[in-house]
């Protein structure tokens, strides 16, 4: 997911601001209760679901390959895309309550990513027999040298709970995950339609693009008024990164 491009100055994400106070609720695999998410350089959110393999008179196998952020060429006068720089992203559950009940479904999902990438989300029954994810961008070579200046920093993320409620059930599934990414990158979730699986994956985190790619801070509230309750494994309540 992603274009590509060539003497571009900019590609940036923008701000993205989320507040809540009703009810929500999701109960399959890979269904967080809220996504926030800015990306600068290309990407996104992928989602791949392959079902009822299981179920064929034949053994199936796939293989699976994903690529998160945009595609830039070098050029004689050097690589023409200068800001690829996340947002600021904002969430706010106020009064309201979350519940999910899959597995890798957290309550809250925001995240801010410079550089290229985001959330690659993949579910098959069938056998995986090769997996190649990278989040992102990439650069072609054009023959020429790449500028010193490029700039893919995570943006901030705030995350406020105040006197809401966030309740999830799932393996992998935390109450927040509050992300900053600089220079490329995100989340992977690989699941076998069951449960998270345990598969050989080559995953390549970050842009192979030179660029300054800082963290942006990152900020959760918890009141005394709000709650969070998991139930999986490894399922913690608050997870905050800033990465650069």
């Amino acid at each position: 997911v992603g274009g590509q491009h060539q003497g571009i100055s900019t590609s940036t994400g923008g701000a993205v601001s989320v507040t809540h106070g009703g009810m929500l609720a999701t109960r399959a695999g890979g269904s967080a209760g809220i996504v926030a998410q800015s990306v600068g350089g290309g990407g996104g959110v992928s989602t791949l679901a392959l079902r009822n393999a299981t179920t064929a008179a034949i053994r199936q196998e796939a293989t699976l390959a994903i690529a998160l952020g945009g595609e830039y060429a070098s050029s004689t006068s050097g690589f023409g895309l200068a800001q690829v720089a996340g947002g600021a992203v904002s969430v706010a559950n106020n009064v309201g309550r979350i519940a999910t009940q899959g597995w890798f479904a957290p309550g809250i999902l925001a995240q801010s990513v410079g550089g290229g990438g985001g959330v690659a989300a993949v579910s098959s029954s069938a056998s995986l027999g090769s997996i190649d994810i990278q989040l992102g961008s990439t650069a072609t070579a054009g023959g020429g040298p790449f500028l010193g200046s490029v700039t893919g920093a995570g943006g901030s993320v705030t995350v406020a709970n105040t006197g809401g409620s966030i309740a999830t059930n799932g393996a992998l599934s935390f109450g927040v995950l509050a992300q900053s990414v600089g220079g490329g990158g995100g989340l992977v979730m690989v699941d076998n339609g069951a449960g998270p699986a345990a598969n050989p994956a080559n995953l390549t985190f970050g842009s192979n693009t030179p660029m300054v790619g800082a963290g942006g801070s990152v900020t959760v509230t918890q009141d005394v008024g709000g709650s969070i309750v998991t139930a999986g494994t490894n399922s913690h309540g608050i997870v905050a990164q800033s990465i650069g």
